[in-house]
């Protein structure tokens, strides 16, 4: 596909345009839903960042993790700091270290900001499936995340050198169904949000734990690690849609008490 967007003058990774434009068509869509429920927005702004640097962060330390064996991961941070021009630190995340990331950058959001914890989780909730969809059309350009080799319907073939993918093999477009599924769960969420069905955090994540143990299946890059026959991703899907009933209980519990 397009991994560059070449402007002459300078190479811009499509990956990183699809998620700059959706971090700011977030940020509006998240300005009129606080607007919405009247609350303030540089509160938000200051969680919003602190889940936005840390997910980012953990999504590179799991991809790390999951790339490399872990007795070579010191060996591996040593040479790409060594060999900054041949790193290979740059070249993916994992999403469901973001998602860890984003929690904990929330709770430290949530405590400068001197705001509950929970203050805009629904809103988060919403607008993250939207950023990840964006985020996995830049996959597809950037041609990593890519599919199981295909020659049926909508096959697509890489023939960039600097794609990701292998080149010149009919493949599956995962990343194009997953996006769509995404900005799918995103709509959804939305509408639920304006009806105020609650959780939303529980429905998105159980939604897209489940949405994603089943797209592993269609998925064939070797990045996303594997014990026994599941990959990473898939052992995390699982043992998520059995934690989050768990949590719901537990806070059902606690509220229950301080009421």
């Amino acid at each position: 596909m397009l991994p560059f967007l070449d402007l002459k003058f300078i190479q811009l990774p499509m990956y990183g345009i699809c998620i700059a434009s959706a971090v700011i068509f977030a940020g509006v869509i998240s300005w009129f839903l606080i607007k919405y429920e009247k609350k303030c927005f540089w509160d938000f702004l200051i969680q919003a960042t602190l889940v936005l640097a840390f997910g980012f962060i953990f999504a590179k330390i799991l991809f790390v993790l999951v790339s490399v064996p872990l007795k070579s991961v010191i060996p591996f941070l040593i040479n790409n700091l060594i060999h900054p021009k041949e790193s290979q630190i740059g070249a993916g995340f994992v999403f469901y270290g973001g998602i860890l990331g984003g929690i904990l950058g929330m709770f430290l959001g949530a405590k400068i900001a001197k705001i509950r914890v929970d203050e805009f989780i629904n809103i988060f909730s919403i607008i993250t499936p939207f950023v990840h969809a964006f985020g996995r059309l830049g996959c597809f350009c950037a041609g990593c995340c890519y599919g199981i080799p295909y020659d049926g319907l909508c096959a697509i073939k890489y023939s960039n050198p600097l794609s990701s993918a292998p080149i010149n093999v009919p493949l599956f477009p995962v990343q194009l169904l997953e996006s769509l599924l995404l900005f799918f769960l995103f709509v959804i969420l939305l509408i639920l949000f304006i009806k105020k069905i609650k959780p939303l955090w529980a429905i998105y994540l159980c939604s897209y734990f489940v949405l994603r143990f089943f797209l592993e299946y269609l998925r064939y890059d070797y990045e996303r690690g594997f014990l026994f026959s599941f990959s990473t991703s898939q052992i995390i899907s699982i043992c998520g849609v059995f934690f989050v009933p768990i949590l719901l209980l537990i806070l059902n519990r606690l509220k229950n008490k301080t009421e």
